[in-house]
């Protein structure tokens, strides 16, 4: 297909306005490439804008012939008995007509894929224009042999040329559809409608540039028939959204299918689910497939990892089912550069789950595939999600007549939206504060070591030392001109690179005393009782072994970590080059100066004996070892890597459960036993918290 060559730059939806269809009067709406959220009140007609949309693509711009007329059969708009449209169930006011238009902007590589595939294109628009005769393959061939054929072709072709040509200064597309009840239905947009319907053609059945997800999502119960190959393409293909509720009766199928497909079966499909899994359901993981040997049953197996059950994936709630399949289709059907629209993809999901659906979106679909999103919502948390995201946009629609965007800056009217939700704005826009945190990790077990302490907080991750420092400069100089809304509070690890920060007003930092968070998990007797009882290899004898074991295994560390402290101390200095050396300044004059820098550095090179390098490194190194031996014997557990040695004790002793669990249950008996540590890690975050 001609998609499968085209690698960068694809169409997307740049306005589409309504006009009388169904309870919406007037609207326009300004899209953005990437997410757009459309939240409102239940009833005001969120879900009527994708119809609207739905219903403008498969009548003007068919991705296969037909396309227009099963939608409208799927929505309940033909009449059976003289498959005329219902237009009552499209017009509004029926003393007006009802319009749906749409700008599309493609890019310069679908322009180019229309003049490379001039001869195509143009044959499918001859085609379009011959009506009845067009539809008879064996009929059109005689045609196009005719001379009146080969004419009309050759006239297409030229005019065709000439409007790519005109595009090159302007390629957006659009197309306008008409509802009334004199001429019925009317498309406005001949060649540019033709454009976008050649191109929503041309990729390959299993991909497709526009699919629809509706709310109300029926999962067959029990056993359901699995259909491969031939038997299955007219179901996938209209499942995109001539019927898109067949996504959810194709649950099993699909999975099925794309194992099939899949260059890699199992493992590819179970690896997608994982990052799924990870983001939003976690705990969670794809076991297998399994038939039943007796019944015939086929079941795919979800383990859950904290108690090791493993169980059908019928059993999962429906809200799991959902944006698991969601997430899953957004990724394996739509093709690179897709539209895709979600009404209400958080159904049936608890808010934790829902705080974490835009972020995964954004990052693992949107950006990853150049898909935009047009979604309707009615979650508080996925209001917020795109309101703080500067890259997505959020509209508000109020009535029939209003939809507007709401800015990160626009605080009342987010307020509002949240207020017309039914939802506390307060338990949404954070009246306590962020809490940011060094690096990804601890963003899993924060949550689970200050449960109510940080209630009320949002969590957001950083990244490395120098992201939070730039943060931080950022916020304190907001809160010197008293411009800073809301508490923040920035939890830094030791990593043994004390902080010079300080705190301010509404700008406040922790550093842990202790190499990182995971240090504080160190907890010896309580690390043995969890080994143990869950451990399949390495069984420790008593406690006093184990203590010893955990020890040598963090004294492994010492020689890596004394090297990454002092390495620099025995390599020439890298080569720093300041913008002055640029400036006003020739490029002869530059190469010299240059030249110079490296002829510096050559002989700092030169001074390196290669012979004695190595065992003057060794010496030295096992001089600062030996000065570090001194306090690790003492203080090992507060200056190792903690992650490191958990990870180790994890692996030494071949734990039953994941990762995660291990370090969860290890929290857990540290809370249930009223640790010390436990205490020491909440009273530090305490003098922090806003009294």
């Amino acid at each position: 297909m001609l998609y499968a060559n085209l690698e960068k730059g694809f169409m997307k939806i740049k306005k589409y306005k309504i006009k009388n269809f169904r309870k919406l009067k007037d609207l326009e709406i300004l899209f953005q490439d990437s997410i757009n959220t459309i939240v409102g009140p239940n009833g005001v007609g969120k879900s009527t804008i994708l119809d609207g949309l739905r219903i403008l693509k498969s009548i003007a711009f068919p991705s296969f012939e037909n396309e227009g007329v099963q939608t409208l059969q799927n929505m309940g708009l033909i009449m059976p008995h003289n498959s005329n449209v219902l237009l009552s169930g499209i017009i509004g006011d029926s003393n007006s007509s009802c319009e749906l238009s749409i700008e599309i902007e493609i890019s310069k590589d679908e322009l180019d894929l229309l003049k490379k595939n001039i001869s195509q294109f143009t044959v499918m628009q001859l085609q379009n224009r011959q009506g009845r005769l067009g539809q008879g393959n064996i009929n059109f061939l005689g045609y196009l042999s005719s001379d009146e054929g080969k004419a009309k072709l050759e006239e297409i072709k030229r005019n065709t040329l000439s409007a790519l040509e005109k595009m090159e200064s302007n390629r957006i597309l659009s197309v306008n559809l008409t509802f009334n009840y004199s001429e019925e239905i009317k498309v406005n947009g001949g060649f540019e409608q033709e454009a976008l319907s050649f191109l929503m053609q041309n990729v390959p059945y299993s991909k497709t540039l526009f699919s629809t997800f509706p709310p109300d999502r029926h999962f067959p119960t029990g056993d359901t028939n699995v259909q491969l190959g031939h038997a299955d393409i007219s179901q996938q293909v209209h499942s995109y959204s001539i019927n898109p509720h067949l996504k959810f009766q194709r649950f099993k199928t699909s999975l099925i299918s794309e194992m099939m497909l899949s260059e890699n079966g199992f493992d590819s499909i179970k690896e997608e689910f994982t990052s799924v899994f990870n983001a939003l359901l976690p705990g969670k993981s794809l076991s297998g497939i399994k038939l039943e040997q007796f019944t015939g049953r086929l079941s795919i197996l979800i383990k859950e990892e904290l108690s090791n059950s493993i169980y059908d994936i019928d059993f999962l709630s429906s809200g799991e089912k959902g944006i698991l399949l969601t997430t899953f289709l957004l990724r394996r059907t739509l093709a690179q550069g897709g539209i895709a629209l979600l009404d209400e993809p958080e159904l049936h999901l608890n808010p934790a789950v829902c705080r974490n659906i835009i972020p995964f979106l954004k990052n693992e679909i949107s950006l990853s595939n150049n898909i935009q999103i047009i979604m309707t919502s009615h979650s508080g948390e996925i209001l917020t999600s795109t309101k703080e995201d500067s890259d997505l946009r959020l509209l508000h629609l109020i009535d029939s007549n209003t939809i507007t965007q709401i800015y990160n800056r626009d605080k009342d009217e987010a307020q509002q939206a949240l207020k017309m939700l039914g939802i506390d704005a307060s338990d949404i826009l954070f009246n306590k504060g962020i809490l940011y945190l060094e690096g990804t990790t601890d963003e899993e077990y924060i949550p689970e070591l200050f449960k109510k302490e940080i209630d009320g907080f949002k969590i957001r991750s950083l990244g490395g030392r120098t992201e939070i420092e730039k943060e931080i400069a950022r916020l304190q100089e907001a809160d010197k001109s008293n411009t800073l809304d809301g508490y923040h509070i920035f939890i830094l690890d030791n990593d043994n690179k004390p902080t010079t920060l300080t705190s301010s007003d509404s700008v406040k930092i922790i550093q842990w005393d202790r190499y990182s968070i995971e240090n504080y998990l160190l907890n010896i007797d309580l690390l043995y009782d969890i080994v143990k009882k869950n451990c399949r290899a390495n069984t420790p004898t008593n406690r006093a072994d184990f203590s010893r074991e955990i020890k040598a295994l963090a004294m492994n560390q010492l020689s890596s970590i004394v090297v990454l402290e002092n390495y620099s101390k025995f390599f020439p200095e890298s080569v720093s080059i300041s913008k002055k050396i640029f400036k006003e300044k020739s490029l002869q004059d530059i190469a010299k100066d240059l030249l110079e820098k490296l002829k510096l550095k050559i002989d700092e090179f030169k001074q390196i004996t290669i012979n004695d390098w190595e065992s003057e490194f060794i010496k030295k190194i096992e001089a600062i070892k030996t000065e570090t031996m001194q306090d690790w014997e003492i203080n090992w557990i507060k200056r190792c890597r903690g992650k490191e040695l958990l990870t180790s004790i994890y692996t030494h002793y071949n734990f039953k459960k994941d990762f995660k669990s291990f370090i969860i249950e290890i929290i857990r008996e540290m809370r249930e036993n009223k640790a010390e540590d436990l205490g020491i890690l909440q009273n530090k975050l305490k003098e922090a918290l806003p009294k």
